[in-house]
């Protein structure tokens, strides 16, 4: 039948506009009541042409926009839920659930939040505050990384704290490796920080490290270690300096080759410590 033309191609063709007489008329009516339950099969909402409609229980070569159920076959969601599905040669690349709490997917490529050009899976871009992760639960709330091949050993975590406020950085391990605390104390290797910044660690090695290497001969500069359980002699505390190119240059300020070694000095090739600062 055609309706505005005289040589249909459909069942039903119109060449113009549909009207409506109600806010709450004049929609597609689904097979659920006249045919049975569809909750597998593809319910086509519109197809772009003739030769891209899908077949029952499967959407074939189609292009154009659904409504289905994850009972369908093409809809790889099981959170069990109705939904609006979005296909291109055949395949739903997306699902919006409809059920609370469901699940839906973006599967067509990269989405651009403020830019029509997203470079990355989720590229955001705006003036203001561009993402916000709120949590309901009263849980912590923040962002996972994971590895697909190895969830459960290969992650890391950013998480805010709802019940201290602290921001919470872990890698590999339900304890964070590094906490910011809301009252601004940074804890590394502990999570009860008890100054501006606190160092702790149970590997040996201890505080801060840093070398210059611009010197071909290598210098140490600035805080090195803290040791608490050092037994025979070896332990070294609180700031330490290494000359490593000139014998007669550690402990006691700049001469020589002018090295500062710090509070405590080491001369190289030899068991003695040299001077304080």
């Amino acid at each position: 039948m055609g309706i505005g033309t005289a040589s249909p191609s459909s069942k039903l063709e119109v060449d113009g506009w549909i009207g409506r007489t109600a806010h709450n008329n004049g929609g597609l009516v689904g097979s659920y009541n006249n045919v049975g339950a569809n909750s597998a099969n593809s319910n086509p909402i519109y197809v772009i042409g003739s030769n891209y409609k899908p077949a029952s229980t499967t959407l074939d070569n189609m292009y154009g926009i659904g409504y289905s159920h994850t009972n369908a076959s093409f809809i790889n969601s099981i959170s069990g839920s109705w939904g609006m599905y979005v296909a291109s040669d055949g395949d739903a690349r997306i699902w919006l659930a409809s059920s609370a709490g469901a699940s839906s997917y973006f599967n067509a490529g990269n989405v651009g939040i403020g830019t029509t050009a997203p470079s990355e899976k989720l590229d955001v871009y705006g003036a203001t505050k561009n993402i916000e992760i709120t949590n309901t639960d009263e849980t912590d709330a923040g962002i996972i990384f994971n590895d697909a091949q190895a969830t459960t050993t290969q992650y890391a975590k950013i998480t805010y704290g709802s019940s201290d406020n602290d921001l919470n950085f872990l890698n590999a391990s339900a304890t964070p490796r590094m906490v910011i605390e809301s009252s601004g104390e940074v804890g590394i290797g502990t999570v009860s920080p008890a100054y501006s910044l606190h160092v702790n660690s149970t590997t040996g090695i201890a505080g801060l490290y840093s070398y210059h290497t611009a010197n071909p001969a290598g210098f140490h500069y600035g805080v090195y270690g803290y040791s608490t359980g050092a037994t025979g002699g070896n332990g070294n505390a609180g700031l330490y300096g290494y000359a490593a190119d000139n014998a007669a240059n550690a402990g006691t300020g700049p001469y020589g080759g002018g090295m500062d070694a710090g509070v405590v000095g080491e001369v190289q090739n030899t068991s003695d410590w040299a001077g304080w600062f």
